[in-house]
């Protein structure tokens, strides 16, 4: 029988929080909230939630987690959690912090020549600590933590149907950009990079000289990436190519993603076939088309809320629109 389940990402510029179960294979919403705050525990401390959360399944992203790859012999598994143990244990050392891990084999590609690829993933746990404490003042327990670069693949397997090409999803966050890669339904790199709309944000504030609460303002209202776009005021102009050399470094951003998965994964043929972007920053005016003609691919959005059903959820709706045309 389904269950109710509550997931949430969480992070310094906003929280969404979504409530329902798995049925007949498609997600049917019970319960929505979002909350904007301007630092990580004043975005959980502004989410209200109009449902009694279930165990919670929290999405991780940003400085504090550490995503690397490894190839290792094929060895039982008892001999390769004992391998994973003294890579964690290394980083520890290293950091002088500890972390939480867990760690999965991806699907060994022909490229690997009798080798496994192990992703391991790594977190602060002072950052697991926080989140559980923002859970606590939700009434929320905790099911689990997973990278969010993770849960955006799991949401384009749910999507439609799954071609065998190459597609690389990147989800622009505020502060950070959770990047996919598959071939067809194959993960072979997950990933999280600094970056996102504050880059944009940035960029303004810097080319005119305002604070970042009104940059944020400017570049939601004004920034127009579309080539030959006309433009209503000298500030919209400015505004658009104080965006547009954001824009770039998003590209370089994209572009070191795809040269860190071949080294790490060990994949020198690896090329792209197609992007999806999607978040909030990606819904920008004309940013599909400059990161098509940066990255030499087409480049579409994605939208991970168009196969939800909010059919048991209707007083939910309007929220959750409200939320996807940010």
């Amino acid at each position: 029988m389904a269950r109710n389940m509550t997931a949430l990402d969480v992070g310094a510029g906003s929280a969404v929080a979504v409530h329902g179960r798995f049925e007949k294979g498609s997600f049917r919403m019970a319960g929505f909230a979002a909350a904007e705050g301007g630092s990580f525990t004043d975005a959980y401390g502004a989410l209200e939630l109009p449902f009694k959360p279930s165990a919670a399944r929290v999405a991780i992203s940003g400085k504090d987690l550490n995503v690397r790859y490894t190839r290792v012999p094929q060895v039982p598994d008892w001999q390769l959690r004992r391998l994973m143990r003294f890579e964690v244990a290394e980083v520890g050392d290293t950091s002088g912090t500890e972390v939480a891990s867990d760690f999965n084999l991806l699907p060994t590609p022909p490229e690997a020549d009798g080798e496994d690829i192990v992703l391991l993933a790594m977190a602060r746990t002072s950052l697991l600590e926080e989140h559980e404490a923002g859970l606590e003042d939700l009434g929320a327990s905790l099911e689990c933590f997973t990278p969010a670069a993770i849960g955006l693949y799991n949401a384009y397997l749910r999507h439609g149907v799954v071609q065998d090409d190459t597609v690389l999803l990147a989800n622009v966050g505020q502060d950070c950009v959770d990047v996919v890669i598959l071939r067809g339904p194959d993960l072979v790199f997950a990933r999280n990079l600094s970056g996102g709309g504050r880059l944009f944000q940035e960029a303004v504030a810097s080319q005119l000289g305002v604070q970042p609460a009104q940059a944020a303002r400017l570049v939601s209202e004004f920034a127009d990436l579309r080539p030959g776009a006309s433009h209503a005021t000298p500030n919209h102009e400015r505004v658009s190519r104080a965006s547009s050399a954001a824009a770039g470094q998003l590209v370089s951003l994209l572009q070191s993603a795809v040269l860190f998965c071949k080294t790490q994964v060990k994949l020198p043929s690896l090329k792209l076939d197609r992007v999806l972007v999607t978040g909030g920053t990606a819904r920008m005016a004309g940013l599909p088309e400059v990161l098509g003609a940066g990255l030499g691919v087409p480049v579409e959005r994605f939208d991970p809320w168009a196969v939800v059903d909010t059919s048991r959820s209707e007083e939910h709706t309007s929220e959750l629109q409200s939320h996807s045309d940010l």
